[in-house]
C-alpha cells in the first residue's frame, strides 16, 4: 500500500505525527506532502530528518502528482489546501483532523485527547492494531548523548499579525528570575537556547545580559535539534522544541498558556510536567523549585 500523509504547520505538529507515520510504515510505503509557508519550514526539516532515518520514503513540497496513492491521510491540520486530483491523486482520502468530542465545542475546548492519539486514529482506521509507536525521529547517537546539567530553554516567540501567539511567551524577566533560582538550588546547572535573528534580539540577548552566556545562537533548525539532544532536560514555552525534546525522551517541563492546549499538546514522553495558565499563576521562583526537583530530585 502506498500512503501519502498531508502535513503542515510547524515543528511540533510534525514531530507529533511521527508515531502515526511509524504505524503507517508497517502497512505500506509512506510519503509526506508538506506546505511551503513560513510555519512549514520547521516541519519540513523534521520530515527530511525522518526520511534520512528511513521512516519516510519521499518528501514532497505542495504536490505529489507523480504517482497515484492507495490512501492519502490529510493529517492535522488540514484545511482543504491540498485537493485530490489537483495536488495529489489517491484512491481514498482520509480527513485526519481531530473531531470535537461530546461537547461539540470548537477551538481549544474541542481538544479532549492528545494530538498523537487523534493522529493514530488514522493508522488504526487503515488496520494498524499494535501499540502506539515512539515519537523518536533523530539519529540514535543524538538520543544517547546528553549532559545532565545542561537545560534547553525553549524561548521561541512566535510572531503573527494578530499577536495571538504572544500569549505563549513567559516573558524575559520571568526567565531571568527562573534561571537565577535554579542556579541557587543547583550551582552546576547551565542553560542553552537557540533561535533565529529575531529570537536572538527579542529573547536570547536580553536574558543573557542578565544571567550570563547561554551559548552561541544557532539559526539552522537541524543544528538546533542537535543542541536539544545535547541537553539533559527541557524547560520553556516553545512547544516546537518541546516536542523535539520529548521525542528524545528528555525530562520535559512545558509551559502551557491554556488547559486544553496542555491536553492536546503536552510532551509525549515518559517524564513530563505542564504548568497550565502560567502567565497569571506561575511564580518563577516556585516554578524553578518544581523544575529542579522534577529533573534532579529523582535519581
Amino acid at each position: 500500500m502506498r500512503i501519502l500523509v498531508g502535513k503542515s504547520f510547524g515543528i511540533g505538529n510534525a514531530v507529533m505525527s511521527v508515531p502515526m507515520i511509524r504505524a503507517l510504515g508497517t502497512l505500506g510505503t509512506v510519503d509526506v506532502i508538506c506546505g511551503i509557508g513560513p510555519d512549514d519550514a520547521g516541519a519540513l526539516d523534521v520530515f527530511l530528518v525522518a526520511q534520512r532515518q528511513g521512516l519516510i520514503s519521499e518528501v514532497h513540497l505542495v504536490n505529489a502528482m507523480a504517482r497515484t496513492y492507495d490512501v492519502a491521510v490529510m493529517a492535522i491540520p488540514f484545511d482543504g489546501r491540498w485537493r485530490n486530483g489537483v495536488h495529489f491523486r489517491a484512491e481514498r482520502v482520509i480527513d485526519g483532523r481531530p473531531r470535537p468530542g461530546s461537547s461539540q465545542e470548537l477551538g481549544f475546548s474541542s481538544w479532549e485527547r492528545h494530538e498523537v492519539e487523534y493522529q493514530m486514529e488514522n493508522a488504526r482506521a487503515l488496520g494498524f492494531t499494535d501499540v502506539t509507536p515512539p515519537m523518536s525521529f533523530l539519529p540514535m547517537f543524538l538520543q544517547e548523548n546528553r549532559d545532565r546539567d545542561l537545560v534547553y530553554l525553549g524561548l521561541g516567540f512566535k510572531r503573527d499579525d494578530a499577536n495571538f501567539w504572544a500569549a505563549k511567551h513567559w516573558g524575559n524577566d520571568r526567565y531571568v528570575e527562573f534561571i537565577r533560582r535554579c542556579r541557587e538550588l543547583r550551582p552546576t546547572v547551565r542553560f542553552r537556547a537557540t533561535g533565529n535573528a529575531a529570537d536572538l534580539a527579542q529573547t536570547i540577548i536580553p536574558i543573557s545580559r542578565e544571567v550570563g552566556d547561554m551559548g552561541s545562537p544557532v539559526a539552522h533548525i537541524g543544528t538546533a535539534f542537535a543542541e536539544v539532544a545535547r541537553c539533559g532536560s527541557y524547560f520553556g514555552n516553545d512547544t516546537g522544541m518541546m516536542h523535539v525534546a520529548a521525542s528524545l525522551d528528555r525530562p520535559t517541563f512545558g509551559l502551557m498558556a491554556y488547559e486544553n492546549v496542555a491536553t492536546k499538546n503536552r510532551p509525549w514522553c515518559s517524564r513530563w510536567v505542564t504548568h497550565e495558565f502560567f502567565r497569571d499563576q506561575a511564580d518563577p521562583r516556585q516554578v524553578a523549585e518544581r523544575f529542579v526537583d522534577f529533573v534532579w530530585g529523582v535519581q
